[in-house]
């Protein structure tokens, strides 16, 4: 096995809890919507079903039932609605939950692993999807910039998702960053449909984290599997590599 002298991070679901940060956003847009908290935690809880029922398309949903049954809903909110038209409303939505600033937390192991990989001479980065602007404001949220050496996001490098993985683009910077070789590098994420294509394809090594309460725990990995080196339930796994 070749000496591993750099480990790359994806973001959601590998180093913090992807829910959490949806249940965020959908408080901020709860709160964008009405005055009151209980109208907040009514707007909260009908935006949970939904997500658990079909992660897609959440706010065009609740709108559209919104607008079909609006006597679930106090008068003023239904007003409020209404001065606009359902797409405009929608967009209003999504940008106030991707520019919100979010309140989630590393898991448990993340802060002592990042900080024994420092300190036994492991170069760290970071790699992640998701438009840059939200995942920017998770980073800070969560403090990580004081860990890693390089922080890349896809969705900067280039226009209509161009650079998001599988692309190997993000990772080919990388490697011309830390100047190694390929076999020398890690990249840690948690849904191997995406995350290990890009990096395997240059002879980077991947290693699946599988999240308990993870979005994509349940995701068939297929022929994504052949993109996988090692598979680890805990970061703390990360130690037995090196």
């Amino acid at each position: 096995m070749s000496e591993l002298k750099v480990f790359i991070f994806d973001l959601d679901d590998t180093l913090y809890p992807e829910i959490e940060y949806v249940w965020s956003g959908f408080r901020a847009v709860s709160r964008m919507l009405a005055d009151t908290e209980e109208m907040q935690d009514r707007i909260f809880n009908a935006m949970q079903e939904l997500f658990k029922y079909d992660k897609k398309k959440v706010f065009d949903r609740f709108i559209e039932g919104l607008l079909l049954h609006p006597e679930k809903y106090p008068e003023e909110l239904i007003q409020k609605i209404s001065r606009l038209a359902p797409k405009d409303i929608i967009n209003e939505m999504i940008l106030c939950y991707r520019l919100h600033n979010p309140q989630i937390s590393l898991y448990e192991e993340v802060s002592c692993i990042l900080e024994r990989l420092k300190a036994i001479g492991i170069r760290l980065g970071l790699i992640t999807d998701g438009f840059w602007e939200a995942q920017k404001r998770k980073v800070k949220s969560l403090g990580l910039e004081k860990w890693m050496e390089l922080i890349l996001y896809t969705d900067e490098l280039g226009s209509d998702r161009k650079y998001w993985k599988p692309s190997p683009y993000a990772f080919r910077k990388a490697l011309d960053y830390y100047s190694v070789e390929a076999g020398n590098v890690c990249y840690i994420g948690d849904n191997p449909a995406k995350d290990f294509i890009g990096p395997s394809s240059l002879g980077i090594k991947t290693a699946w984290i599988r999240r308990f309460e993870g979005l994509y725990k349940e995701t068939k990995p297929e022929e994504g599997f052949i993109n996988v080196n090692y598979k680890i339930e805990t970061l703390y796994d990360l130690l037995t590599l090196v």
